[in-house]
């Protein structure tokens, strides 16, 4: 039996692929429509804002917007629901925005006591048995 312990890191992400206009997310926008406080609007700090793709790094979380695809994401637990408040409050105002795709994602890292727990861990996920009759096993080098 595997125990976990608690993961080391983690990350959220929620994503939506679209067509978007990336110089409309600015911190200033959001602040001016009260999606984020004035001073996080402020504190941001804007590695790009260009019409092909904007990246932004707030205190808590990073934004980059290019024209498909729309990225806001948080590795701090207690900004998971302001993160979903964000994105909410985003697209209500760009209610006009055509969204085709939404992903909501977690990523978590595990430290393994060793070898043989990583591997059965592995074998716990995606079981090699899955692939009898799809895949043949060769051996390396073969």
């Amino acid at each position: 039996m595997i125990e976990l312990q608690d993961p080391e890191k983690k990350n959220l992400s929620i994503v939506f692929l679209g067509d978007f206009n990336p110089t409309i997310f600015q911190p200033e926008w959001f602040a001016a429509e009260d999606l984020i406080r004035k001073r996080e609007s402020e504190d941001a700090k804007i590695e790009i804002i260009h019409p092909e793709i904007v990246v932004i790094i707030f205190d808590w979380g990073r934004l980059e917007v290019t024209r498909d695809r729309f990225v806001l994401s948080t590795k701090q637990d207690p900004y998971y629901e302001i993160l979903r408040d964000l994105v909410i409050g985003t697209f209500r105002l760009l209610r006009h925005t055509p969204i085709k795709m939404v992903g909501i994602n977690t990523e978590m890292h595990f430290r393994m006591r060793s070898i043989k727990e990583w591997h059965d861990f592995g074998h716990l996920l995606a079981p090699k048995e899955i692939w009898k009759g799809i895949l043949e096993s060769r051996a390396c080098g073969a």
